[in-house]
């Protein structure tokens, strides 16, 4: 029973890790907006 919890921990973690790429992403995907955003106000003044 002891090593069938490795897997399910193992796929926890990896769909833990996944999460957090695809956050990171988006965040970045935000900032980058932002920036881009900001660039155009720059641009127009």
């Amino acid at each position: 029973m002891r090593h069938l919890g490795f897997p399910v921990f193992y796929l926890l973690f990896f769909f833990i890790k996944e999460l957090g790429y695809v956050y990171i992403f988006r965040l970045t995907v935000d900032c980058v907006s932002d920036l881009v955003k900001n660039l155009d106000l720059f641009c127009d003044t």
